[in-house]
């Protein structure tokens, strides 16, 4: 429960963070771009790797792929959101996208979250205490920004 707590403070922190300033505002959303990104493709490899040794079942498969497809929708809309943003120049029309921008980062952050929370619950909740330290150390080697504690 307190992990999740820590995860929407820092969701809150991100969104206030993307409100102040229209360069931080940019660069802002720009990084939770390519950090969301990051941690996405990172944690479905690691779903992969678990998956393939049956410790992820069919329904949580389908669901962190449905999750993931709609991950994807959001990215590229809001890729095309900043694009927009960059052309635009009446000041009024700006500040319009620029919500929608803000909306398309915390559903963005909220995503990847879910994902991550789905997987790292496997983790937490002991599905893994039957593999081998070689495995984890595998998942540790091939996705360097992954820890897991021995």
């Amino acid at each position: 429960m307190a992990n999740k707590m820590a995860r929407v403070i820092i969701v809150m922190l991100l969104v206030a963070g993307l409100v102040s300033g229209c360069a931080s505002f940019k660069k802002n959303a720009f990084s939770t771009l390519d950090t969301t990104r990051i941690a996405v493709d990172t944690t479905m490899q690691v779903a992969g790797d678990l998956y393939e040794r049956g410790v992820i079942n069919d329904n949580d498969k389908t669901q962190i792929i449905d999750i993931h497809d709609k991950y994807r929708a959001v990215h590229q809309m809001l890729c095309e959101f900043l694009k927009m943003y960059e052309n635009l120049t009446d000041k009024e029309a700006k500040e319009g996208l620029k919500e929608q921008i803000l909306e398309a980062v915390a559903e963005l952050t909220r995503l990847a979250n879910e994902i991550t929370i789905i997987v790292t619950e496997y983790l937490q909740r002991g599905s893994v205490s039957w593999m081998d330290k070689a495995f984890l150390h595998d998942i540790m080697a091939r996705h360097p920004t992954v820890t897991v504690t021995l």
